[in-house]
């Protein structure tokens, strides 16, 4: 998992995107991706994202130091993975 700012859509009207997405280390193929909104952030989007990912059984997720969360430790337990 990795949020970045997407380059080129920040315009005068409203500040630039940002995405947390959910990708495959093995194929580089982006399981799901979800905004976060100026007023969220990575944390509150931990399991919105990860909802979108079918089997997370036996799944190594790593992700930023930022989500070493107790809720998101448990989220995942609760999915099966790691």
């Amino acid at each position: 998992m990795d949020n970045k700012t997407l380059r080129g859509s920040r315009s005068r009207d409203s500040p630039a995107r940002h995405v947390l997405a959910a990708a495959d280390q093995h194929t580089g193929i982006v399981l799901a991706s979800i905004d976060v909104d100026t007023k969220a952030n990575e944390i509150t989007r931990f399991a919105a994202l990860l909802d979108h990912v079918n089997d997370l059984r036996g799944i190594v997720v790593t992700a930023d130091a930022l989500h070493c969360q107790r809720d998101h430790v448990a989220y995942l337990a609760g999915r099966g993975a790691h």
